[in-house]
C-alpha cells in the first residue's frame, strides 16, 4: 500500500512504456523522462545513428534532452483521469 491513498507503491516497465506510447513517444532509445503539468514532458534519448545503434562520446553513450511544450488545447472533462 502507498502512503499517499490512491497513489501505486510501484509501476512496471509495461506501465511505463504505455505511458510513453500514450503521449507518442518511441521507448527504444529512451533514457529519463519527465512531466511537469505547467511545463510538459522532457524526455532524455540515447542518440542513435541510421541503423539504430547508439553513438557514444567520451567514453559513454551520447544523450540529447528533448522538450515537448503544453499544449494549450484543454482535454475534454469526460477524458480527464480521475483526480
Amino acid at each position: 500500500m502507498s502512503f499517499i491513498k490512491g497513489f501505486p507503491e510501484a509501476v512496471t516497465l509495461e506501465q511505463m512504456q504505455n505511458a510513453c506510447a500514450a503521449l507518442g513517444l518511441p521507448t527504444r532509445h529512451l533514457v529519463a523522462l519527465s512531466v511537469d503539468v505547467r511545463e510538459g514532458v522532457t524526455a532524455v534519448l540515447h542518440v542513435a545513428n541510421d541503423a539504430g545503434q547508439t553513438l557514444a562520446h567520451g567514453g559513454g553513450p551520447l544523450l540529447t534532452e528533448i522538450r515537448i511544450p503544453r499544449s494549450d488545447q484543454e482535454v475534454p472533462d469526460d477524458a480527464a483521469a480521475d483526480g
